[in-house]
């Protein structure tokens, strides 16, 4: 996982956003439309099946980032694993303290399960896809949520944002 260190002299004050999936097609937008206001981002992702667009898109969110004087941080934390989610949190409140808001857009359908319908999916498939989309990103805003409480800016938010799409 990487490291979330501020560089010297960061404002710790400012107003950040944490989103998950920012690598993807919908995280990446609502990365620019955070950058575009002058917020700083804290961009997770981990998706390991799709490595050439998102580090493609990575080395593009930072680039836009740095045009739009703001800070983007990037960390790969796969919300299955409480652990990951557990030292990304700690090192968050190390680095920069609070967090304003945290938008949950990570999720991993198995498309072939979605074609099938739910109800027809394999115990290990289906926990997979539960845990990556539900329990994942729930039990990341419970680490999250004191964090976001101690924050100063007055509009808080936690925003969960799903979809599904297919062939």
């Amino acid at each position: 996982m990487a490291e979330t260190k501020t560089e010297p002299g960061y404002d710790k004050s400012k107003e950040r956003v944490l989103i998950t999936g920012a690598l993807g097609d919908i995280g990446s937008e609502v990365s620019r439309f955070y950058m575009e206001k002058g917020i700083d981002v804290l961009l997770v992702d981990c998706d390991d099946t799709r490595k050439d667009t998102t580090e493609n898109t990575l080395k593009e969110l930072l680039g836009f980032a740095s045009n739009h004087d703001v800070h983007a941080k990037y960390s790969s934390v796969d919300l299955r694993e409480p652990y990951q989610m557990d030292r990304f949190i700690d090192g968050v409140e190390r680095d920069y303290g609070t967090l304003a808001h945290l938008i949950n857009v990570a999720g991993k359908p198995d498309w072939e399960e979605v074609r099938n319908g739910f109800l027809g999916s394999s115990d290990p498939s289906f926990d997979n896809m539960m845990r990556t989309n539900l329990i994942g990103p729930l039990e990341l805003i419970r680490r999250a949520a004191p964090l976001i409480a101690k924050d100063s800016h007055p509009l808080k938010s936690v925003i969960v944002i799903g979809s599904i799409s297919g062939d």
